[in-house]
């Protein structure tokens, strides 16, 4: 991925968002083990969402892979390059799912001149919290439509 910003220098990227039965936090390592029981339990369910089927993700790895992939995308945020929040109940502060916001596959971050940045927006929630029905591309969870512009 490109060091280039994926929003402008200027844009505050959100430090998180409160809805009734869920809050968003941006993904860390500090989440690696209730994330990690997050995916690994719904796989299937993952790879049945719309935008992830036939990608690399999920795949098989250890707790230790994936603190270094959470690290990854901390770095990201932090770079400004890609912003991936963890979503956690508000009743118990399980994790729940995850909101991946990311310049849009094949494309590098910024674009030049007046051309529009793409941005790919996924969501992947635990079944037990999915809304009845097969999955959905937009992001919601709980019930509750998460919205973000960016640039």
């Amino acid at each position: 991925m490109s060091d280039e910003l994926f929003v402008p220098e200027g844009f505050t990227v959100p430090d998180g968002l409160t809805a009734e039965e869920f809050w968003l936090a941006p993904l860390g390592p500090q989440h690696n083990e209730s994330d990690y029981a997050a995916w690994t339990a719904s796989i299937g369910h993952i790879r049945a969402t719309p935008g992830f089927g036939g990608g690399s993700w999920p795949r098989e790895m250890s707790l230790d892979d994936n603190l270094r992939d959470l690290e990854r995308h901390a770095r990201d945020f932090a770079g400004r390059r890609g912003f991936t929040y963890t979503v956690l109940s508000t009743d118990a502060g399980d994790v729940i799912g995850c909101v991946y916001i990311y310049p849009a596959s094949g494309q590098e971050p910024g674009g030049t001149g007046g051309e529009a940045r793409g941005r790919q927006v996924l969501g992947a929630c635990r079944p037990h919290r999915a809304r009845p029905g097969p999955p959905r591309r937009s992001p919601r969870m709980a019930g509750a439509r998460l919205a973000v512009r960016l640039g």
